[in-house]
């Protein structure tokens, strides 16, 4: 009985090995490898005393085929995998998206390799390529003014504001090249940008008496007061008004302000927060009133208040240019009434009184004397303090 159960033994042992399938590595709960079909591994399932009772069932001495083993699910398949019916191995849902991306990285799905770059387009063939230009000449620079593009005009209207800055040789050179009638049509652009830039060089420009006899051929008068619209920058305020202040000095221009209406606006501008869009202001103002019918508008407009505020101001030139045009203003009844009404008077004895102003004390009593003209002027003036204030301005000057 023994030597068959030795060769029963051997027999089972060589019968074994051929039932050994790979359908790749078994993988653990703990994470290692094993190879099921081995009868020799450590990690075997089967108990080895149970070995003949698994050869010969019933004790009937025939020999059984070996009986298949189970192997749990989690041997089974890989944590995350499924086992197919061919024993190959597929992924989760839950994977899927992950090792789609991955693929997509590498080139190619399930393969590692380097990222694939993708081609860049070709442009289209009707679009131009960019151009850099460098520029050194301002002939071009003025040529460029034509262009449509918005950029290529403000970067071209920076340029030349630069090189108008520098004397009056360039403006004589800028006006001969023609750039006056070219900026005059970009006043109105549609960008602001333009606009702004084209402003200020006529603005710098103007002070060139040929420019200015040219700016009064091209009637750009309209244009340039349409730039004090309350919507605009301060800046576009401060350069348009220097225009016109510079343009104002022209019995022809101040016809010309004065149709097209700019009288009113440069009237609101007396009340901008900006030192230079005041100054600018009401030199044009000044010069305007030398008109007697510019006058008579400055009443309707109600400009006196606002010209009264301008002597607290700490710049001593818009004091100055203030003192002057209620100097000119007054000598008209209807303005003196309008002074006495807002308490000019006031203002004007406070400036007599204080020393350091003693630089103003011509113009503010020059003033004073053209409303001493009325009755009513002589009839307030005693209980001001007049007469106190011009003895002590009369001090300060012998002094």
């Amino acid at each position: 009985m023994y030597q068959p159960a030795l060769r029963l033994e051997s027999e089972v042992q060589a019968s074994r090995f051929p039932v050994f399938t790979w359908g790749g590595p078994q993988r653990l709960g703990g994470g290692g490898f094993q190879c099921l079909s081995s009868p020799n591994s450590r990690d075997s399932l089967e108990p080895k005393d149970n070995a003949v009772a698994d050869r010969d069932p019933g004790g009937t001495g025939e020999r059984a085929l070996p009986r298949p083993r189970r192997v749990p699910e989690a041997r089974r398949r890989g944590p995350g995998r499924l086992a197919t019916r061919d024993n190959s191995w597929t992924r989760t849902a839950a994977q899927a998206p992950a090792v789609a991306a991955v693929a997509d990285l590498q080139g190619s799905p399930g393969r590692m390799g380097k990222k694939v770059k993708k081609k860049a387009e070709p442009p289209p063939k009707d679009v131009f390529d960019p151009l850099t230009i460098e520029s050194k000449n301002v002939a071009t620079v003025v040529l460029m003014l034509n262009s449509p593009e918005e950029e290529i005009l403000a970067k071209a209207c920076e340029a030349i504001y630069k090189f108008a800055l520098k004397g009056e040789e360039n403006k004589s050179t800028l006006l001969e090249l023609g750039a006056v009638e070219t900026l005059t049509k970009l006043l109105t652009h549609e960008d602001k940008i333009v606009r702004r830039n084209a402003t200020m060089i006529i603005g710098i420009l103007v002070s060139n008496n040929d420019v200015k006899k040219l700016l009064r051929e091209l009637d750009v008068m309209n244009s340039v007061i349409a730039q004090l619209a309350p919507e605009e920058e301060v800046v576009i305020h401060e350069f348009a008004s220097l225009c016109l202040a510079n343009m104002s000095a022209e019995p022809t221009s101040k016809v010309q302000i004065l149709e097209h209406g700019g009288l009113k606006p440069l009237i609101r501008l007396l009340s901008s927060p900006d030192p230079d869009v005041k100054k600018n202001s009401i030199e044009c103002v000044y010069n305007l009133v030398q008109d007697f019918q510019c006058r008579a508008m400055l009443q309707e407009l109600n400009a006196i208040p606002s010209i009264l505020e301008l002597l607290k101001s700490e710049y001593p030139v818009i004091q100055l240019l203030a003192l002057k045009t209620l100097d000119v203003i007054t000598n008209d009844k209807g303005s003196r009434a309008m002074l006495r009404d807002n308490q000019g008077l006031d203002h004007l004895i406070k400036i007599l009184e204080t020393k350091e102003l003693n630089d103003l004390h011509t113009e503010a009593l020059s003033v004073v004397a053209s409303c001493l003209v009325d009755t009513d002027t002589m009839v307030l003036i005693q209980p001001t303090g007049f007469l106190g204030a011009l003895s002590i301005c009369r001090k300060l000057h012998s002094s």
